[in-house]
């Protein structure tokens, strides 16, 4: 025998060569049909190379100039900004480096990612301080992504199963929503888009180190905005392990070595600025052990919201050094299984259909555009068709394992932090081929009458999106800082009464809630205390004293009003000379709290004055 040959043994059972693979092929179950192939498809018009790309982008063109039109008259949030939310942050950093910061040297170790401040930066250098230039620009990388989906889904499928997973990102409603807002949600799509891209050339040509190192950079941008994604190159990892195992060990790794230096290539300005004007060796960003502890403390919610004991610890920070990741090894040894229910809370947030908010609320957002309020494409409808498609696909699955690699490493990449809407959207990208491919083989079904597999698959679908809409992670689904949030947008760009009428319609949306344990009863008293005190506060600043009145006393009736609120009558009632009841609520506040001089003092005031009510 010849060195290196093989010796083969007998014949397994079965195998007959292309007779037995056509037999096999033809016992396979009905649900589990091949996929479609090019080569076999008879309409031009999915032969052609260039009309399906023009269909796409044509679709998404047309969808957010339309979605432009809409926000453009209505989102209070399109051309204005506040302190205290992600978008002012990056705003007013692209202005510095403007205004010669071009080194971020005030940011020292950044804090955020530097990529999405500078893309503004660039912007507002060629055409003004202007947000709508700067929506429109991300309007049309959002384009660009839906066609890197399809080029994309065009290595793994057909092109027919491409121009349905491109038209359901390019008009899915949560990636139109965060196209819409001043964040890096649309960098990190285009990125991710192109690196799934590269990873399907790279799979189906032969060996290059540019593609390779071309994917490592992408995916380092990504990372420059969510560090997290990082987590991504473990599946790159198992990927090259498993479908490149005819390569020789050394073109494997030499290949995740070229794509790991690009990683490299793409962190390495960031990490140098960290250790230069930062004076410390942070790779990316130094929020890293704060984001960690908002998300896996034993009092954390899975999504980002400050847990008690992380305000604790930032209290504690002005006695003492507190090291957070420390405190969080602390945490999770003291309380194991509240960490392990946590994460597996975390697991299926991930996946729900209720997008979670992180500064927008998309459930608040979606009444500014149709495309947004009608629209059926959205997380909920294209996971669980996409997970049938990974059904349907399952013997294809060493073909498909780079994509199955990312949808998991990305997937841990968010549970492993915290889960909110933003950052989770991205894995859409990957998914969608599988929501194509489970579309077209309904189509299939159905025009083929047959309806067994039809139904099992609709069942499946059907299923899936009931068992994924079961959760909220915000009580109600709208958080009442975000009613408070917009109607500070309205009331900062002019529109009083839309503000006034916003948080008036939020305070009859929760008073609409009818929860059954005590827990929900405790969240919707503090909604309506929480918006309603927002209303009696704008009232206030408007002068209408009345209205500010009846709002504070309805809390006073509901038992919901605390010595804020029962203050802030005090003050509608003086504003309109009625002493005597303010004399009187004063008297509880000074009973309540005998300490306050300012309450006693107002209160002698008054009686020393003529009463006028």
């Amino acid at each position: 025998m010849a060195r290196g040959q093989r010796a083969r043994g007998p014949r397994r059972k079965g195998r007959t060569g292309p007779a037995g693979r056509e037999a096999k092929a033809a016992s396979r179950p009905e649900w589990t049909t091949p996929l479609y192939r090019d080569d076999e498809e008879t309409l031009p018009f999915f032969r052609s190379r260039w009309a399906p790309l023009a269909a796409v982008a044509a679709a998404a063109a047309l969808a957010r100039f339309v979605h432009f039109f809409f926000i453009r008259a209505a989102d209070p949030s399109f051309a204005y900004c506040f302190k205290g939310i992600d978008s002012y942050t990056y705003d007013q950093w692209a202005l510095k480096i403007l205004d010669g910061d071009w080194a971020s040297r005030h940011q020292r170790v950044f804090y955020y990612g530097p990529v999405y401040p500078y893309f503004l930066a660039l912007i507002y250098g060629v055409f003004g301080h202007r947000y709508a230039v700067a929506h429109a620009v991300q309007f049309l990388l959002g384009v660009a992504t839906s066609l890197l989906v399809f080029l994309g889904a065009a290595q793994w499928f057909s092109r027919r199963v491409a121009l349905a997973a491109a038209l359901g990102v390019a008009l899915c409603p949560g990636v139109l929503f965060y196209e819409s807002t001043l964040l890096p949600a649309t960098i990190a799509f285009l990125t991710l888009a192109a690196f799934l891209w590269l990873m399907g050339l790279a799979q189906n040509r032969p060996w290059r180190r540019g593609l390779w190192l071309a994917m490592g950079l992408c995916l380092g941008v990504s990372a420059l905005q969510r560090a997290n994604s990082l987590l991504c190159a473990g599946g790159v990892a198992v990927w090259t392990a498993v479908y490149f195992r005819h390569w020789p060990w050394r073109r494997r790794v030499l290949a995740f070595a070229v794509f790991a230096l690009g990683i490299a290539l793409a962190l390495l300005p960031t990490t140098l600025h960290n250790r230069l004007i930062g004076k410390r060796w942070v790779l990316v960003t130094g929020n890293g052990p704060n984001l960690m502890y908002i998300g896996n403390a034993h009092d954390a919610t899975g999504t980002f919201s400050y847990p008690p004991s992380f305000l604790a610890l930032r209290e504690e920070e002005k006695k003492r050094e507190v090291s957070m990741s420390a405190e969080l090894r602390r945490d999770i040894l003291e309380h194991p299984r509240a960490w392990v229910r946590l994460m597996a809370k975390k697991a299926y947030m991930f996946w729900a259909s209720y997008d979670p908010p992180d500064n927008f609320s998309y459930n608040l957002y979606r009444r500014f555009s149709p495309l947004l309020r009608f629209n059926p494409l959205g997380f909920s409808l294209l996971v669980p068709l996409g997970i049938v498609g990974m059904f349907l696909s399952s013997r294809r699955w060493r073909d498909l394992l780079s994509l199955h690699a990312f949808v998991v490493a990305f997937w841990a990449s968010i549970v492993v932090v915290f889960v909110v809407g933003r950052y989770r959207l991205p894995v859409v990208l990957a998914l969608s081929g599988f929501s194509g491919l489970a579309f077209w083989q309904g189509w299939a079904w159905l025009r083929g009458r047959r309806f067994a597999p039809l139904l099992a698959g609709a069942l499946s679908v059907a299923l899936l999106w009931i068992l994924l809409g079961l959760y909220r992670a915000v009580p109600f689904g709208i958080r009442p800082n975000d009613f408070g949030m917009f109607a500070r947008f309205y009331a900062s760009t002019g529109r009083a009464d839309d503000a006034i009428a916003l948080l008036r319609e939020g305070s009859r949306f929760y008073r609409r809630q009818k929860p059954r344990n005590p827990e929900g009863k405790g969240a919707r008293a503090f909604c309506i205390q929480s918006v309603q005190t927002s209303l009696a506060q704008r009232l206030l600043e408007e002068e209408r004293w009345a209205e500010a009145q009846e709002a504070l006393e309805e809390l006073v009736r509901d038992d919901l009003a605390g010595e804020e609120q029962t203050g802030m009558l005090v003050m509608a009632y003086l504003r309109q000379n009625k002493t005597d009841q303010a004399a009187a609520l004063l008297e509880q506040l000074v009973r309540r709290n005998p300490d306050n001089a300012q309450w006693r003092d107002l209160l002698r005031q008054i009686r020393v004055a003529p009463a006028k009510s």
